[in-house]
């Protein structure tokens, strides 16, 4: 279909710039749009792959979620809009990498018509081998003055409004926030050094390797002050040689950022424990991107195994930053949880009867597959509020204003979005309390701000009761500093080897005293120079008074 890629660009710019000519209005001036009487036509036009593997690119898990919601909004402003839902067709792994622009392009003509308002949806994942032309669809809607919402995998937004005024990321997780904790806890409690570890296995979720790559970039720049830092990759898939891991961190630092799963985290405790690493001196910070233990394991000590009672103990010094409602209990219901239950059940329902798809572990999909529920949701809140208000339904600039720096309430829970464009939680930093598997939050970074954290809830339980632990030893890490009052066996040597020799030179001073005292005894009757004038004059007063 497509015989020349450069001949089909330069015909959508062709067609692009006389179809946008006469949109360039602010105000509403079509019929279709300013009427009362006839329902404001939207088209929802939702694009990406279908693949059985599992993926946040994959529109058989993210697509029967949109649709969803489309279906409720329909029934909700039915008189004011009437949805055209479109699903695009879908296309080779090649195709769709090597021609997304095309192929949007082909769809969005198919749709366009004058007054009548396009949004695009895709679940997108600019890091997918069949996604790798993303920034070229997202400029392409930025010519169109068209909303553009990537829902699944998200899209580094941050300082590119100007670019793309009109592309969104509403993903459930955010990289960005997660490196955010992580350089606000190392600037809280001033940190000077760090050892970041990575694993670079397959298996290892995508925030990991964002956050790790960003937390590391930023302290090398020197924005958070002089930290000395250090990032050591491993490969979980093969052996890692975890004493020497240790080893090398425990002469570089004491403030450990893991970025891997939980079974090596696991592993990691127990060797740390073996090396008397995990008596509060310590600090391993992990990440839980979501609470989903199907797709990315479950951050605990209890395994039902032999080394339970170990890990338990070393967890005591592991910190989490996770979603502030991942801390919340599994058996505590919401407010909406009645909601929630019901498209916990209808998203894999739908997913079987649109792609064929089946799948169980609905409940750890829940809060990816509502990432882009909820993103119909908002569009449609924001477009009701234009209507209202009587302005242009069609400019996606305008209702682009509208969505920045915004707080959502929609039926399944609330949705901020910040000044990039980028859909933040708030995030926490958690830790494990001693007898317990329940992780408890006492630190807070809140979506409208990336820069502060807030303590909440009681101060921290840390093993050994000295919070925090400096990032470097009072000695040293070699206990190089000589004149400290630490428990090395090195430097107690030299200080007790000191005290010996000023308690030596006190016994020789005594002694030398003793010797001069009992020389004066036995020669009393010796009369010293310096006396000798004075007895003289005596004797000589006591012979004339006679």
């Amino acid at each position: 279909m497509y015989t020349s890629r450069s001949t089909f660009i330069f015909a959508l710019l062709t067609i692009n710039l006389f179809a946008s000519l006469p949109r360039t209005s602010t105000l509403v001036t079509g019929p279709a749009v300013t009427s009362r009487t006839q329902p404001v036509e939207v088209a929802i036009l939702v694009f990406g792959r279908t693949t059985q593997v599992r993926s946040l690119a994959s529109l058989s898990y993210a697509e029967p979620a949109i649709k969803l919601a489309v279906d409720k909004v329909s029934e909700i402003y039915n008189g004011t809009f009437k949805f055209i839902y479109t699903l695009t067709t879908a296309h080779s792994c090649l195709v769709t990498a090597n021609m997304s622009a095309e192929i949007l392009a082909e769809w969005y003509y198919r749709l366009w018509a004058p007054g009548r308002v396009m949004v695009l949806v895709t679940p997108g994942d600019p890091t997918s081998e069949c996604w790798t032309d993303a920034q070229t669809v997202y400029r392409l809607a930025a010519s169109w003055n068209t909303l553009i919402m990537n829902t699944g995998g998200g899209v580094d937004l941050v300082g590119k409004r100007s670019l793309l005024p009109t592309t969104f990321s509403t993903a459930s997780a955010n990289m960005p926030s997660f490196a955010a904790v992580a350089l606000n806890l190392i600037k809280l409690y001033k940190w000077s050094s760090v050892f970041i570890v990575h694993d670079v296995s397959a298996n290892v979720a995508l925030a990991n390797k964002a956050a790790a790559t960003q937390v590391f970039t930023a302290l090398q720049t020197g924005a958070y002050g002089r930290v000395d830092s250090v990032l050591r990759n491993i490969n979980s898939s093969g052996f890692v040689d975890y004493h020497a891991l240790l080893t090398d961190f425990r002469s570089i630092s004491r403030i450990l950022f893991y970025y891997g799963r939980p079974v090596q985290l696991r592993e990691l405790l127990i060797t740390a424990s073996s090396l008397k690493m995990t008596n509060g001196d310590f600090v391993y910070i992990g990440l839980q991107s979501m609470k989903a233990p199907s797709l990315y394991g479950n951050f605990t000590w209890r395994y039902g195994e032999d080394d339970d009672e170990i890990v338990q103990a070393a967890y005591r010094s592991v910190l989490m930053i996770e979603p502030l409602s991942a801390t919340i209990p599994d058996g505590k219901k919401s407010a909406n949880q009645y909601l929630l239950d019901q498209l916990e059940l209808a998203f894999p329902r739908e997913s079987a009867l649109r792609h064929n798809l089946i799948y169980t572990n609905a409940k750890d999909l829940l809060p990816i597959l509502l990432g882009s529920y909820t993103t119909i949701l908002m569009i449609c809140q924001v477009l009701l509020e234009t209507w209202q208000d009587g302005n242009d339904l069609t400019n996606g600039s305008y209702l682009a204003t509208r969505l920045l720096n915004r707080l959502f309430t929609t039926e399944v829970g609330d949705v901020f979005i910040n000044g990039d464009g980028i859909r933040v939680e708030n995030l926490v930093v958690s830790y494990t309390a001693a007898q317990s598997e329940l992780r408890e939050p006492f630190l807070v970074q809140y979506g409208v701000s990336q820069t502060t954290l807030k303590q909440v809830g009681a101060m921290i339980n840390w093993p050994g009761g000295g919070w925090p632990p400096p990032s470097v030893p009072l000695c040293g890490f070699r206990n190089e500093k000589l004149f400290c009052f630490a428990s090395s066996s090195a430097t107690t040597g030299i200080i007790v080897g000191m005290a010996l020799v000023a308690l030596s030179g006190v016994m020789v001073i005594l002694i030398a005293f003793r010797k001069l005292q009992s020389r004066k005894s036995q020669h009393w009757w010796i009369i010293t120079h310096t006396l000798e004038p004075q007895r003289a004059v005596s004797s000589f007063h006591s012979y004339m008074h006679a």
